[in-house]
């Protein structure tokens, strides 16, 4: 393995300004890293027609250097690989003004060496966090994820006051699926009513599998009309679905707008209660807190 540069040791850039190695190179890492959802992808670093590289800022100027490029005018860039032990990690793309002399070649090289340890552990914990929180068979959020979303949501709710639903999803008759045609058939059913679900709801929207043949969503902003929207949308999928359709599968679901006196556990009993209510009322429904009112009142 190659001797590195420790990269927490202080380093200076060519303006004399001191920086924590691991800080300077982890700072931008962490914002590719959080809006990066895929392993190995490709992070951008600018540099500074007046400093050499910044890691923690985009340069004014990137705009001007892309704008020689799309005129066909020249505008030096470079693509360095980064690689450890043979190991794929991603590229660094350099944008210069002007062509780079040997000492601010020598810099950036410097940097690559000091990014290639930090990258490859962040790769390693995002990947062993990824396989965490993940529902192997249909890719969706697990348990372990929703609970700490949920979190999250509570202290948004009561910080902010934002709006949010949740909504708890049942398959109807799949039981029957596993007990005649085996569990086999009966994952192949879950995933492509995960998939189903992911191509219906809008990008906001947060989708995971609660358990068994029970999903998850919590969605943003809501009102009556968007939850029932969204359902008949959904219900339209698995009506014209080839393999849903061969099985008699439909859905029941439930929905629960979250209150200020909620925490996780009463939201979640609210939202089983409303699913319970669809059962009980024939099946292939959604329950909104309006329509559970009209059920309790009647």
């Amino acid at each position: 393995m190659d001797k590195l540069v420790n990269a927490s040791a202080p380093q200076t850039d060519f303006a004399g300004n001191t920086y924590s190695g691991t800080e300077l190179l982890l700072q931008q890492l962490q914002k590719s890293l959080e809006l990066e959802a895929i392993l190995n992808s490709y992070y951008t670093f600018i540099q500074s027609e007046l400093d050499l590289l910044s890691l923690s800022y985009q340069h004014q100027d990137i705009q001007s250097v892309l704008m020689r490029h799309a005129a066909g005018l020249e505008a030096p860039c470079k693509v360095h690989q980064l690689r450890l032990n043979g190991n794929f990690l991603g590229e660094l793309h350099y944008y210069f003004s002007t062509s780079p002399n040997k000492q601010q070649l020598s810099w950036l090289k410097h940097c690559e060496v000091n990014l290639l340890y930090p990258l490859h552990n962040a790769l390693q914990f995002r990947r062993l966090r990824f396989q965490a929180v993940r529902d192997h068979l249909t890719n969706l959020g697990n348990r372990v994820l929703l609970d700490e979303v949920l979190q999250q949501l509570l202290t948004e709710h009561e910080r902010h006051n934002q709006r949010h639903a949740l909504v708890l999803l049942d398959l109807d008759n799949f039981k029957a699926v596993n007990d005649i045609h085996g569990h086999q058939c009966g994952d192949h059913v879950l995933a492509e009513f995960a998939a189903i679900l992911q191509q219906q709801l809008r990008g906001s929207d947060r989708l995971f599998r609660y358990g068994g043949d029970e999903f998850l969503v919590i969605v943003d902003s809501p009102d009556e009309i968007t939850l029932q929207r969204i359902f008949r949308r959904l219900q339209l999928s698995i009506d014209s679905h080839p393999l849903l359709r061969e099985h008699a599968i439909t859905c029941s679901a439930g929905a629960v707008f979250v209150k200020p006196s909620h925490d996780a556990e009463s939201l979640l009993e609210d939202a089983d209660k409303a699913l319970y209510c669809a059962k009980r009322n024939g099946r292939n429904q959604l329950v909104t807190p309006a329509t559970l009112a009209l059920t309790q009142f009647g």
